[in-house]
């Protein structure tokens, strides 16, 4: 596993994807790159070919996105879709959290004391 990079601005998150893409191909791995401070992705894969998930990205901060997948082959994650990114991105963690915690109480439950 790759450690993880925190990004600071969109100008330092085009320079990582830049290198990862010229050292590892269109099919690289970009989750290691911690997203959460990027307030501006617009255009950042506009054009590319890259074309790799990117679930494990978390645009805590994103407020503009404008052509960020436009002419790219990569598969569109979700909040990239939604109008009101923070708000999807915070009700998407919201509802991981959520039932992760169901799960956690549910194996709790179901566990027998001897």
């Amino acid at each position: 596993m790759k450690k993880i990079i925190l990004t600071q601005d969109s100008e330092h998150l085009k320079i990582l994807i830049k290198n990862e893409i010229s050292l590892n191909g269109n099919k690289c791995d970009l989750n290691h790159i911690d997203v959460s401070k990027v307030e501006n992705m617009s255009n950042i894969f506009s054009n590319s070919e890259f074309n790799h998930d990117l679930t494990n990205w978390k645009p805590k901060n994103l407020e503009s996105k404008d052509f960020l997948f436009n002419n790219c082959s990569a598969p569109i994650p979700y909040w990239a879709e939604v109008e009101d990114t923070p708000a999807a991105v915070r009700s998407y963690w919201l509802n991981k959290e959520l039932d992760q915690s169901l799960i956690d109480k549910k194996s709790k439950e179901g566990k027998i004391k001897i």
